[in-house]
C-alpha cells in the first residue's frame, strides 16, 4: 500500500506540474506564434501597400508611353499644328487617362492650357505653373499642394506639355486599408499628410520616420491607447511649404485580435489542463489498485520470455479484462514455444537445402547467374565468373549488381532484350548461340523463374545458362566433313575407275565414225552420242569437285536454252513404244542465271531421267521456268504425274547412294549430285510430293541480269540460303 500511495502522490504531482507547465508552454508557443502571425501579416499588407502605390506609376508610364506612341493622336496634333489640342485628340487621350483611373490631366502649350477631371474627382487641381514641366523627357514625381500629396506624369508631344495626375488622398488610402486589415498613413518628417485613419498621438508616428533604409517594421507601437504593428516604406522627397521633406508610408496592424486570441488561448489552456488533472486523479485511484498486481506479474513473466524461455505461465483467476489479458498471454506463450521448435526444424532444413542447392549449382558445368526483375544479379556460380568475369570482377562483387553497370561481354544488347522479354512475360523460354570474342561458341539458354502464390504465376526472375559448345560443334562438323569426304571419295574412285576408260573407248569411235559418215540421220545421232558422252567426261570431273562450294562466278547460261535442247536429247532417246509427253512452259523473258550450261544440262537430265522412271511408262512431265523480279531469281520446276515419294523416304532423297531403283538400274547419286551443284551457285531446290499424285522438283537459281519491261540492268547475285532444302 505504500507503494501505492507513493505512486499515486507521485502521479497527483506530476499532473500539477504538467497543468502548469502546459499553460505556461501553450501561451508562450501561442504568443510566439501570434507575434509571427502579425509580422508575416505585417509584411504581406506592407509589400501589397507598397505594390498598389508602384502599380499605380506602372499604370502611368504605360499610359503616357501609349499617348506618346499612338499614331492616331500624333496625326491630329500634326494636323491641328499651331492651335491648341482639338477636340478630338483631347478626346483620345482623356479616353486613354479615364479608362486607367486617373483624377485629371492637364494639357498646356505656352501659355495656354487646358484641365480636365475625373467626374469622381472632388478636389481641387493644381494650378498649371505647379505642374510646369522641369525636364526634357518624361517622367513621375511627387507634388504637394494645398495638404494633398498626389503622383504627377509628365511627357510631351510635340509642342504640348501634358501632366496626368492621381491623388494619394484619405479615400485612396481607405481604398488600399479595406483590402488588408490594417490602416495606411502618409507623412513626412513634418506632418502627417493624409491617411485611412487619424491617430491621436501623431508625433509618435511622425518619430518612425526617422529611418536611412528603405524599409523598416515596428513591433508594439502604442497608437490610441492600442498595441500596433508598424512597417514603414520611405517613398520620396517632396517640396513641402518650401522645404525638401522625406516622404513615407506606414502600414499601421492593431494587435488587439492578436492580445483577444492569446487571452482566450490561456484561458481554454488553463480549463481543459485542470480538467484533465482533476479526471486523471480520479481514474487513478479508481483503477491503480486492480492495475498493479496484474501488470507486476505480466512483467516478470514478459521478462522471463525476454530471456529465452518460453515455457511460462500466468495463474490468474479473474474473468474481467486483465484475466483475458492474462489468459491470451498464456496462450500466446504456449504458441511461441511451439513455433520455436518449428521454426528450429524449419531452419535446419532450409539451411541443409540451401547448401545442397549450392553445391548442385555449382557443380554443373555450366555458367550459370539469376537476373532478379530489377535486372540485379541475384545468385551466380564460380564458372561463370571464371568464363566472363574473372579478370574484372569476384563473385561477390557480382551479386546485387544491375548488368547495365557490368562491363562484360556476355550482356550484350541482345541477351538482354531476352532478359526483359522472359521477365515481363512476353516470352517463356529463349535460346542463342554466339561467338564470343575469344572464338569459343557459347549457347545461350533463358528461362523464366516463375513463383507461384495463390495459385497463380508471378514471373521475378531470369535464369541465365552459358554453355561452351565450341568442341560440341567442331566435333559434329568434323564428322559431317568426314562423311562428306568418304562418300565423295568413293563417287569419285568409282566413277572415274568405272567410267573414263570406256568413256574414252567411245568418244574416240564415236569420232571417228562421224568423220566417215555420209548418212545425215546417223551422222545426227553419232554427234548426239559424242555430245552426250563428252557431258559425262564432264560430270566425272564435277564430281571431283563435288566438296567444293566456291562458284564460278563467270559461269551463266541462258535455261530456257538449255531445257529446250535437254528435253530434244530426252525425246531422242525414249522408247518409241512409252507413252510419256513432255511439256514446256516457259518464260520467255527470263535472264542468264548463274550457273554453267553443262552443269544446268547435267541437274536437268537427272531429273527428267528421275521423271521418266517415276511415270514406268505412261505420264505427263512438264518443265517450267519463271522469272520473280523481286527476288531477282529463275525458278525452274520439273512436274511429274508418277507414283509420288513414300513421306517415310524424303528426308533422304539427297543423300548419296540412297536410291528406290533395282540393283543395276540406279546408283543414287543423281539427286545428291543436283544438290551440290544447286548449292554451289548459291541456289536452293525443295521437293514437294504426294503418294500417288506424283512429284515437283522446284529450283530457284539467281539471275545474272535483272529484267524489267523489255530492259535489263546488271545486278550481283544474292546468296538465296545457301543449300537450302525442303523436303
Amino acid at each position: 500500500m505504500k507503494l501505492f500511495y507513493k505512486t499515486f502522490l507521485s502521479f497527483l504531482v506530476l499532473i500539477l506540474f504538467q497543468a502548469i507547465g502546459t499553460v505556461v508552454l501553450v501561451s508562450n508557443i501561442v504568443e510566439r506564434n501570434n507575434q509571427e502571425d502579425a509580422r508575416i501579416e505585417l509584411k504581406q499588407d506592407a509589400v501589397f501597400s507598397q505594390e498598389i502605390i508602384n502599380g499605380w506609376k506602372r499604370s502611368m508610364w504605360k499610359t503616357m508611353i501609349s499617348i506618346q506612341q499612338n499614331k492616331a493622336i500624333a496625326g491630329l496634333i500634326e494636323a491641328d499644328a499651331g492651335y491648341m489640342f482639338s477636340e478630338k485628340a483631347l478626346e483620345a487621350v482623356q479616353q486613354g487617362v479615364f479608362t486607367s483611373g486617373f483624377d485629371y490631366f492637364l494639357v498646356s502649350r505656352g501659355s495656354l492650357s487646358r484641365v480636365f477631371a475625373n467626374h469622381n474627382f472632388q478636389h481641387s487641381v493644381y494650378p498649371p505653373e505647379i505642374l510646369e514641366s522641369t525636364k526634357e523627357y518624361a517622367n513621375i514625381t511627387y507634388r504637394f499642394h494645398e495638404g494633398l500629396l498626389s503622383l504627377v506624369g509628365s511627357f510631351s508631344i510635340g509642342e504640348y506639355d501634358l501632366f496626368i495626375v492621381k491623388t494619394l488622398d484619405a479615400v485612396f488610402c481607405s481604398e488600399i486599408a479595406d483590402k488588408i486589415d490594417a490602416e495606411i498613413v502618409i507623412f513626412s518628417t513634418k506632418y502627417q499628410l493624409t491617411g485611412s485613419r487619424r491617430f491621436e498621438n501623431n508625433g509618435k508616428i511622425l518619430e518612425l520616420g526617422n529611418i536611412d533604409i528603405s524599409y523598416r517594421e515596428y513591433q508594439n507601437v502604442e497608437l490610441s491607447q492600442v498595441q500596433h504593428d508598424v512597417a514603414v516604406h520611405k517613398l520620396t522627397d517632396v517640396d513641402i511649404g518650401g522645404t525638401q521633406q522625406k516622404v513615407y508610408l506606414a502600414t499601421i496592424l492593431s494587435k488587439s485580435k492578436y492580445i483577444d486570441r492569446i487571452a482566450m488561448i490561456n484561458k481554454i489552456a488553463f480549463a481543459v489542463t485542470l480538467f484533465t488533472a482533476v479526471f486523471s486523479v480520479l481514474i487513478s485511484l479508481l483503477i491503480s489498485r486492480n492495475l498493479i498486481l496484474p501488470v507486476k506479474r505480466l512483467v516478470g513473466a514478459m521478462l522471463t520470455i525476454k530471456g529465452g524461455n518460453y515455457s511460462v505461465s500466468i495463474d490468474y483467476q479473474s474473468k474481467n479484462e486483465f484475466g483475458k489479458l492474462i489468459d491470451g498471454f498464456n496462450n500466446m506463450s504456449q504458441k511461441l514455444q511451439e513455433d520455436k521448435k518449428t521454426m528450429e526444424q524449419y531452419i535446419t532444413e532450409i539451411t541443409h537445402l540451401k547448401d545442397y542447392n549450392e553445391r548442385i549449382i555449382q557443380s554443373l558445368q555450366a555458367s550459370i547467374t539469376i537476373i532478379g526483375a530489377d535486372y540485379r544479379i541475384k545468385l551466380v556460380n564460380d564458372l561463370f565468373v571464371r568464363e566472363f568475369a574473372e579478370d574484372k570482377y569476384t563473385r561477390g562483387e557480382l551479386l546485387n549488381r544491375n548488368i547495365g553497370e557490368l562491363d562484360l561481354e556476355i550482356f550484350n544488347k541482345e541477351i538482354v532484350e531476352g532478359i526483359g522479354m522472359l521477365l515481363n512475360g512476353s516470352e517463356q523460354v529463349f535460346f542463342r548461340r554466339r561467338r564470343m570474342k575469344n572464338e569459343r561458341l557459347f549457347e545461350f539458354k533463358l528461362y523464366s523463374l516463375i513463383q507461384g502464390e495463390n495459385g497463380q504465376s508471378n514471373i521475378q526472375e531470369c535464369v541465365v545458362i552459358a554453355e561452351d559448345i565450341t568442341a560440341k560443334v567442331d566435333f559434329e562438323n568434323k564428322i559431317y566433313q568426314a562423311e562428306k569426304i568418304s562418300s565423295i571419295s568413293m563417287l569419285s574412285a568409282g566413277v572415274a575407275h568405272e567410267i573414263n576408260n570406256p568413256l574414252s573407248s567411245i568418244i574416240t569411235n564415236a569420232q571417228n565414225l562421224i568423220e566417215a559418215e555420209q548418212q545425215p540421220d546417223r551422222l545426227l545421232s553419232l554427234r548426239y552420242i559424242d555430245q552426250e558422252s563428252k557431258r559425262i567426261a564432264g560430270i566425272v570431273r564435277n564430281l571431283l569437285d563435288f566438296s567444293c562450294t566456291d562458284s564460278d562466278e563467270t559461269s551463266s547460261c541462258n535455261v530456257n536454252g538449255v531445257i529446250e535442247e535437254v528435253v530434244r536429247l530426252v525425246n531422242f532417246s525414249l522408247n518409241k513404244n512409252d507413252d510419256v509427253f513432255i511439256d514446256l512452259d516457259l518464260d520467255s523473258n527470263s535472264p542468264l542465271c548463274n550457273i554453267s550450261k553443262d552443269e544446268f544440262g547435267q541437274i536437268l537430265i537427272n531429273l527428267l531421267r528421275n521423271a521418266i522412271h517415276a511415270v514406268s511408262g505412261s505420264g505427263k512431265i512438264t518443265v517450267r521456268s519463271e522469272y520473280d523480279l523481286k527476288n531477282g531469281y529463275v525458278q525452274i520446276s520439273v512436274q511429274d504425274s508418277g507414283v509420288g515419294i513414300p513421306e517415310s523416304i524424303r528426308s533422304h532423297v539427297f543423300d548419296p547412294f540412297f536410291t528406290t531403283k533395282p540393283n543395276g538400274v540406279g546408283t543414287g547419286l543423281g539427286l545428291s549430285v543436283v544438290y551440290g551443284i544447286i548449292k554451289k551457285y548459291e541456289g536452293k531446290i525443295q521437293i514437294e510430293s504426294e503418294e500417288g499424285a506424283g512429284t515437283v522438283v522446284q529450283m530457284m537459281l539467281p539471275a545474272r541480269q535483272r529484267v524489267e519491261y523489255g530492259f535489263t540492268r546488271s545486278e550481283d547475285s544474292g546468296a538465296i540460303d545457301s543449300g537450302a532444302v525442303n523436303v
